[in-house]
């Protein structure tokens, strides 16, 4: 059994983690330069229709 502050670090990150949303990246070519990528954000729980 692990010690119970590595569960509570491993649940506060997980936490922190799941607030900031999970980053959506563009199907373009990423060595283009000369495109602007939009930078999209999902939080978990949403829909998004693209």
């Amino acid at each position: 059994m692990k010690n119970p502050v590595y569960w509570a670090v491993l649940v506060g990150m997980s936490v922190l983690l799941m607030e900031q949303g999970l980053p959506v990246r563009s199907q373009g070519d990423p060595q283009s330069d000369n495109r602007v990528m939009d930078n999209i954000t999902v939080r978990q729980g949403e829909t998004v229709f693209l």
